[in-house]
């Protein structure tokens, strides 16, 4: 069981498959939205970098749509988007920011 947790550790470090590149991309994706959620909490702190560190990082599709949506939404800079704590992030957007719904039905 080790070496298959190396292997697929090893997989993922190397971005050598489908599956690897996306977990990759999703954990950097993961490291923006952590980086919004703390902006929110503590808005007298900016944390820019997190978000520039992350420009062209996103090849798939689907983390890429997420991340064009929180784009539209972290743009929008809604007020009341801490307070939607039922929803998931993804549900979050699309039904907290118009730009969102409208990226959402293309």
């Amino acid at each position: 069981m080790a070496s298959e947790i190396c292997d697929l550790w090893l997989e993922y470090e190397d971005g050598t498959t489908i599956e690897a590149e996306a977990a990759k991309q999703l954990d950097k994706f993961e490291m923006i939205v952590q980086a919004n959620e703390y902006e929110l909490v503590h808005p007298e702190k900016k944390l820019d970098s997190f978000f520039k560190s992350t420009e062209n990082s996103f090849s798939h599709p689907e983390v890429s749509n997420y991340c064009v949506m929180f784009q539209l939404h972290y743009t929008c800079n809604i007020s009341n988007f801490s307070t939607l704590t039922q929803f998931t992030y993804l549900d979050r957007w699309v039904g907290g920011c118009s730009a969102c719904r409208a990226f959402s039905k293309d």
